[in-house]
């Protein structure tokens, strides 16, 4: 009991010692001299076995039997009978790892595309233009058709349907939002620091309601998870084939 208060003591101590910044958690990080490093568990596994030297048992530097340990299985493992000898479960999270180079596979990172563009890639000019390339109009508007239907199967007496120029204000906007960092959504049309190119483009209520609604796929063409060709993927199927 009390080596276990004492213990208990010193975790507490040293915790104090992190939040309160005397010391770093880099201190407390081992010089690696005596960690590995294995790429899969198999191969932990299969060095672990390795070790106990085909079961049979060993002698140490005082001439004392060592009894192998015994054999290493994933969690979870069942012998397949009662004849088997005692496992032990892996507990992953105490294993210990060893630094060694990060096996490199050059083919793995090779390009195997082509360098070569179509005239009518090579010829933009803008940003604008070159996000039109990819977002075509017809591709935008199918967005506007499924955002539309989804509006009106959410909300029959109501919708909140949006047009093809209102769905171009909001894509921008969002754009404008991955370079210029709020810390809140609402943030962008404050009165006093809010972004004026965002706050002249839309208002903030009519950015939420397409927000809320925006979608990409039919959702009554959905096949359920227990269907064969089941895509889990659906919702967003349509903005994936871009890169295709």
């Amino acid at each position: 009991m009390a080596e276990n208060n004492r213990r208990d003591g010193d975790i507490e101590f040293w915790l104090r010692q992190l939040e309160d910044g005397a010391i770093s958690e880099d201190d407390f990080e081992s010089d690696g001299d005596e960690l590995d490093f294995y790429p899969t568990q198999q191969d932990l596994l299969d060095v672990l076995e390795n070790d106990d030297d085909d079961g049979e048992a060993r002698s140490n530097d005082n001439n004392e039997e060592i009894i192998p340990d015994p054999p290493i299985v994933i969690a979870d493992a069942v012998p397949s009978n009662n004849n088997d000898a005692p496992v032990h479960s892996l507990d992953i999270q105490r294993l210990i790892w060893k630094n060694q180079p990060l096996p490199f596979n050059e083919n793995a990172i090779k390009f195997n595309g082509t360098e070569e563009y179509p005239e009518s890639l090579m010829n933009l000019q803008t940003p604008f233009q070159f996000f039109s390339y990819f977002f075509t109009e017809e591709f935008l508007s199918q967005f506007v058709t499924e955002t539309n239907n989804y509006a009106v199967q959410n909300k029959p007496d109501r919708p909140d349907v949006i047009t093809l120029g209102e769905l171009r204000k909001y894509l921008g906007i969002l754009i404008y939002m991955s370079v210029y960092h709020y810390p809140s959504v609402r943030g962008y049309w404050a009165n006093k620091h809010g972004f004026e190119a965002i706050i002249k483009a839309m208002p903030v209520n009519k950015f939420e309601k397409i927000r809320r609604v925006l979608h990409f796929n039919d959702n009554n063409k959905h096949l359920p998870i227990d269907h064969p060709q089941h895509d889990r993927l659906h919702k967003l199927r349509p903005v994936l084939l871009i890169a295709l």
